[in-house]
């Protein structure tokens, strides 16, 4: 399958209730969940974590789940090794607890088919305070 975008996720551990929200923000993007080759790496993850994701993943071909176990401990390790696997022109990095807008594949991609450049940053804007935030 030739894809219009590739994301990467590093994933250790992250809470699943998260996650579903960082999961339900990439099936949501406009230009079609089916478009998007998504990579999450598993990187030292406890089993749990693995079956959970795996669960989530389950009938989305185009979801491929690589586990990593390596003595790192950042998110750069997980992020390069995904590189390994990606079949599309466009690479996005997002974490495993962060969310995107609708448009914003999309977005990436019309930038960088007119303009060329050779990378693309956005800002983060937070819709929700944390749980710490809120407590103050």
């Amino acid at each position: 399958m030739n894809y219009k975008a590739t994301i990467i996720t590093p994933f250790h551990n992250t809470d699943i209730d998260i996650f579903k929200e960082t999961f339900k923000s990439v099936k949501a993007q406009t230009i079609g969940f089916e478009n998007i080759e998504w990579v999450i790496v598993l990187h030292n993850c406890e089993q749990k974590y693995i079956d959970a994701v795996k669960e989530l993943a389950a009938g989305h071909e185009n979801v491929k789940l690589k586990e990593l176990k390596n003595n790192s401990r950042s998110a750069s390790s997980p992020r390069n090794y995904g590189l390994n696997f990606i079949n599309s022109p466009y690479v996005e990095f997002l974490d495993s607890d962060d969310t995107i807008n609708e448009k914003t594949i999309e977005t990436c991609i019309d930038v960088m088919a007119r303009h060329k450049p050779q990378v693309v940053v956005f800002r983060m804007a937070y819709k929700n305070r944390t749980r710490a935030s809120q407590a103050l």
